[in-house]
């Protein structure tokens, strides 16, 4: 059995060539901060020891994990330049770290380095209402900013479940998805510009532009890549107007997979909704009991953002193709349920965390339409060898294909049973997602759980982010052991 082990100790979870920071290092970097803040010892370590990676917040409840040597939180780019120098000439390894919200280890430091902390810049620096572009800092959480634009008439419409625990950082740094993905597009869509600080200190500035046949769009490279070329400090992001109407609608399906034929139609119609979540009749029954629908049937919840008119008329010829599939209209109450029933909360996790002998998590994947029953087949089957249930929906649909979610929790005699489950239980789905044509990841990124399928993923074209890790960052100090297996 392969295992992705939780190393506390610094020689043995970091390559000979980094070493730890000696006190006369981390007192260079703390030289560098002006206006911001740091923290050398108690509880701010200890916080930033861990994410939200469920099997680390696990293991922290059975021991103290190992804790970086210094936190700093800058309030301008002038303080990261600086930083990233004295890192890069220390060689002292530094993880960036915003909300904290990733699910894979991403922003999980290494024992005795720096932790930097961007949540301090978190300013909204203009709007500009005739493009409808916002610049904002990375810091800044999604939920404040959604608020902010929602309050002078505007929405992003990138909607994560980790909306109020995650940054516009680290949407960028992972290739974030909102669920009102299919109207709105993925964040990388919605990135019209940005400024990031490279690994030696020097800034880079791509302003935004309506679109450009210039060469390659640059800024494209620092989108997921997880922190290890840069930190990017302020992004443009394209804005809409807030649309009139918002509605919803539930429809029950026998077959999962006529479901996922109906879904597919839909979007290679041009009936696209803004939201489709087509859910399998585990993870469909707690909604269908908030409304009194019967259990056993699979759940399509599709919504509808812009004018009524044409919100409306949109969502009568989607009915109307759903039917043609066997689809059953249960009216807008699943969807209404659906979208008010705490869809941010996310409770079940923690509590499974904090039960001795249980734990829960999620894993998501992309592929194309050809090949989603046989994936949907191999992932749930190789889930189920160590899962009771396993929950699924398909969302974030393409032309293209579509994206799978799956949420499964994990029962054992103790914790230490559990933990061996939860790595052969993922390393039974990466193998058996590659094997059956999907990409491991759809928006929850790399980190430290997925990096050693990057190379089965990318095969030799992996060698291009290497060399430009090496190229940008010779010491390997940006975010060591993330994105990036060790050869």
């Amino acid at each position: 059995m392969t295992t992705v082990p939780i190393k506390t100790n610094w020689a043995s979870s970091q390559p000979p060539r980094i070493k730890a920071p000696t006190q006369e290092q981390l007192q260079r970097l703390i030289a560098a901060l002006k206006q911001g803040r740091y923290a050398v010892s108690g509880e701010e370590l200890r916080s930033h020891s861990v994410d939200w990676w469920p099997i680390a917040k696990k293991r922290a409840q059975i021991e103290e994990l190992a804790q970086p040597g210094l936190v700093l939180w800058p309030k301008t780019t002038a303080e990261i330049i600086q930083i990233m120098r004295i890192a890069q000439e220390e060689q002292i390894p530094l993880t960036p770290y915003g909300g904290g919200s990733s699910v894979v280890g991403g922003a999980i430091p290494v024992p005795g380095g720096v932790v930097l902390d961007t949540r301090e810049m978190a300013e909204e620096l203009q709007l500009d209402k005739i493009s409808q572009i916002v610049t904002v800092q990375t810091g800044l959480m999604g939920s404040d900013l959604e608020e902010r634009l929602n309050a002078r008439g505007y929405t992003l419409g990138h909607y994560p479940q980790s909306l109020f625990l995650s940054t516009v950082g680290g949407w960028v740094a992972t290739r974030a998805s909102g669920t009102f993905s299919s109207k709105y597009g993925n964040i990388e869509d919605l990135i019209k510009g940005l400024r990031i600080v490279l690994p030696g200190g020097e800034l880079l500035a791509f302003d935004p532009v309506a679109r450009a046949s210039t060469g390659p769009d640059l800024k494209q490279l620092f989108l997921g890549s997880e922190g290890i070329l840069g930190i990017v400090t302020e992004v443009d992001l394209a804005i809409q107007r807030l649309p009139a109407q918002r509605i919803f609608r539930g429809i029950g399906f026998d077959d999962l997979f006529v479901g996922m034929e109906a879904i597919r139609e839909l979007t290679q119609s041009d009936l696209q909704p803004a939201a489709v979540r087509l859910y399998n009749p585990s993870e469909a029954e707690r909604i269908l009991s908030l409304v009194g629908e019967p259990k056993g049937q699979c759940l399509l919840i599709l919504a509808w953002d812009g004018p009524q008119a044409v919100v409306e008329v949109q969502q009568q010829l989607s009915i109307e193709l759903c039917r043609r599939y066997g689809g059953r209209d249960l009216g807008s109450r699943p969807g209404d349920a659906w979208y008010s029933s705490n869809r941010f909360d996310v409770r079940w996790l923690t509590e499974a965390i904090n039960t001795p002998g249980m734990i829960a998590d999620t894993i998501e994947m992309s592929m194309l339409w050809k090949d989603a029953r046989n994936v949907y087949e191999s992932v749930t089957e190789a889930l189920g060898r160590t899962a009771t249930d396993v929950l699924a929906h398909f969302s974030h649909v393409y032309s293209t294909g579509t994206s799978l979610y799956l949420i499964f929790t994990l029962k054992g005699d103790n914790d230490a049973e559990v933990e061996q489950q939860y790595f052969r239980a993922w390393a039974d789905v990466m193998n058996a997602a590659i094997a059956s044509g999907a990409s491991i990841s759809h928006h929850h990124g790399i980190g430290l759980m997925r990096a050693r399928w990057m190379q089965q993923e990318h095969g030799d074209t992996l060698e291009l982010l290497r060399n430009l890790k090496s190229m940008l960052d010779p010491t390997g100090m940006l975010n060591p052991g993330k994105l990036l297996p060790e050869k």
